[in-house]
């Protein structure tokens, strides 16, 4: 048994810990010391101590007591909160309390009590703790977001040299150029790479990029990194990023995309041209190659071969260039045929560089050998009810072959793109029946003894080959020559319509009044006021008389540029002025009367008649086109009347109007 310690109280009066003693098993507090008055206040001596202190009742302190008292074993207990005494009143504070067994001085068994204060001690340790349950609950917080988010998580250090990746051990420590060489599409790597370097050279808020990257079914896929420096005292330490899936949202933006492209072919102004749209629209998106072929003749069930042409040929950049379009009609294979028979779809799929035969002309089949074609699909195109055109596509290596969700997508653009080929196709027929009447009614010049005459006509461009210009020269009754020049307003049938009307009557009524060309326009303009012809013109009625003195050039213009007349001197005379020398054009007021006007044309003068075509340019002046028409004219007036007038249309304003040309030059005495 542990030998009992005989003090006397008084010993630890001047002492700075807290000190206090108790007599007998009731704890009875005998003693205090200055320092407990102070901490704890003063307390009543000689009552037990659960009355004197009876905030201990219930904290297990007075068990404690107990158990010292009885087993005269010290003890200690640590981190008691307690009332105590500060200089701001009174505060709960935190105290080890060193309770151990004593004899007072009368041999009485008592308890002798030190306290301590630990208050700074426990509440570093409460906030230590807390910290460390707040970072565990961080860390619990950003580990179920990684099980939650799709995003790849990575981190890299401050040069960007080292990834390691939260989702994906195999990334630990790993060197970023040997990453995008075995998941980044080859394509895309260089411009990552240098996206990150330069990014660890500047130091971005925010890193972004786009790029496709290998899956683990080994397909491509639409990605985007983002990362952010992690700065601590304005150093850079790492970077956190996320690689983020972004397929589905790239293929319903490309889809839109494609859509809308399709749908601008309506300002196509020919099939040809809608379809060159078409495939401009699926290269490079879909496909590396797009052949589209015009179907001719549809064979099959006994009716002989499928015959087409291929017009339109559109490669990606960075393939050799394609063979251009031949234009010719050949037959198709058999594979190709009943593709077409069938309306539908169909999708090959070959080791690179080996296509399947006689499914596009040899020369294209060339080409894809060359370029390691590795996928095919034959798409029919069905314009104004019927296969009339059929698409190729293909992809090259390294390009992912084509599949079912890109024929899902070209069914759409075609459906997109049907409306707008349907009109392009009926206007292209309606092109083809305006020009060939056109053509028809265009008819060779007449020899015409002692002089040279020219006649050219250039189809619009632009308006799909089909305007309201004519020309026309032809014998009269009386032995003279006429020259006409016409321009029907618009770009369509009706404009062309109208042009054969206006000129069949004029030839008429020029051989009923040969003599007088303002007559015969003034009649003309009666007569199509009579027919309702609505449609405004203006033309030039020419006769032209041959005499000793050179050719008599009697004229009538209702409202169109004036004539050009080229002297062999090289000066020119604008015939009438360009405003205020015409009548008014056909079709406005049949009531105004008409003039004619005369000239002399000498030997190694020309007569250029013209439509606007060749002199108008928006937003410039008429005459001052008509001067550039005239010096061009003076300058080359050595070559002969047909070079003249193919120089002359060479050097026209880029308007893509039509244009109509006569030249008329005496032979030289």
């Amino acid at each position: 048994m542990e030998e009992k310690a005989q003090v006397g109280p008084e010993i630890f009066e001047p002492a700075q810990v807290v000190v206090g003693m108790t007599r007998g098993p009731g704890h009875e507090l005998v003693y205090i010391n200055a320092a407990y008055r102070r901490v704890f206040g003063d307390r009543t001596l000689r009552v037990p101590l659960r009355d004197s202190f009876p905030e201990l009742v219930g904290s297990g302190f007075i068990a404690l007591m107990d158990r010292v008292y009885g087993a005269k074993q010290a003890e200690q207990v640590s981190g008691v909160r307690a009332p105590a005494w500060t200089e701001d009143g009174s505060r709960d504070r935190f105290f080890t309390y060193n309770c151990s067994p004593t004899v007072l001085p009368d041999g009485t068994d008592g308890v002798l009590i030190v306290a301590m204060d630990v208050t700074q001690s426990v509440l570093e340790t409460q906030q230590v703790r807390e910290h460390s349950e707040e970072q565990q609950r961080e860390l619990n917080r950003y580990q179920a977001l990684l099980e939650t988010v799709s995003e790849g998580i990575w981190l890299a250090n401050a040069d960007g040299t080292r990834w390691w990746s939260a989702m994906d051990p195999e990334l630990e420590n790993r060197d970023p150029l040997q990453w995008l060489a075995e998941t980044v599409h080859p394509d895309d790597q260089e411009s990552l790479r240098r996206a990150w370097v330069s990014a660890m050279r500047s130091t971005p808020a925010v890193f972004e990029h786009g790029f496709r990257q290998r899956s683990d079914a080994g397909e491509y896929r639409h990605a985007v990194a983002r990362a952010v420096p992690i700065l601590e005292q304005g150093e850079l330490v790492e970077w956190v990023g996320t690689t983020t899936d972004v397929e589905e949202e790239w293929r319903a933006t490309r889809r839109e995309r494609l859509l809308a492209a399709a749908a601008a072919s309506t300002e196509a102004a020919s099939l040809e041209a809608a379809l060159t749209a078409l495939a401009r629209t699926i290269v490079p998106e879909l496909a590396d190659e797009c052949g589209i072929y015009i179907v001719s003749e549809l064979g099959g069930h006994g009716r002989g071969p499928t015959v087409a042409s291929r017009i339109v040929g559109i490669a990606r950049a960075g393939l050799p260039s394609l063979p251009v379009p031949r234009r010719t009609e050949h037959p198709i294979g058999e594979l190709t045929a009943q593709t077409l028979a069938e309306g539908r779809p169909r999708l090959l799929t070959f080791p690179p560089g080996l296509p399947p035969h006689h499914v596009v002309p040899e020369e294209i089949e060339t080409w894809l050998a060359e370029v390691q074609a590795t996928s095919l699909v034959l798409l029919p195109i069905d314009v104004g009810g019927s296969v009339t055109a059929l698409a190729t596509l293909f992809t090259c290596a390294p390009t992912a072959s084509l599949g079912p969700e890109t024929i899902n997508l070209l069914r759409e653009i075609l459906d997109h793109a049907h409306a707008p080929l349907h009109r392009a196709h009926r206007f292209q027929r309606a092109q083809r029946v305006a020009l060939t009447l056109q053509r028809a009614m265009l008819t060779d010049p007449p020899e015409i003894p002692g002089a040279e005459l020219a006649v050219h006509y250039q189809p619009s461009a632009l308006a799909a080959e089909v305007g309201g210009d004519w020309y026309d020269a032809f014998p009269l009754p009386d032995h003279s020559y006429a020259l006409t020049i016409g321009d029907v307003v618009g770009h369509d049938l009706a404009a062309a319509s109208a042009m054969g009307q206006l000129r069949s009557m004029l030839r008429t009524l020029a051989c009923h009044y040969p003599a007088d060309p303002a007559r015969a326009l003034a009649h003309l303009d009666v007569t199509i006021n009579g027919l309702s012809v609505t449609e405004l013109a203006s033309a030039i009625q020419a006769r032209l008389t041959p005499g000793p003195g050179g050719w008599q050039v009697l004229w009538s213009n209702a409202g169109h540029p004036p004539p050009l007349l080229i002297h062999g001197d090289g000066t020119y005379d604008v015939l009438g002025e360009a405003r205020h020398g015409a009548d008014p054009p056909l079709g406005v007021d049949p009531s105004v009367p008409r003039r004619n006007q005369r000239t002399t044309l000498r030997p190694e003068d020309t007569l250029l008649l013209y439509t606007d075509g060749l002199v108008e340019t928006p937003g410039e002046d008429l005459e001052d086109g008509i001067g550039k028409l005239a010096g061009i004219a003076t300058e080359a007036r050595h070559l002969s009347a047909e070079a003249l007038c193919g120089h002359l249309i060479s050097h026209a304003p880029p308007t893509g109007d039509d244009i109509a040309l006569l030249a008329l030059r005496p032979a030289p005495h």
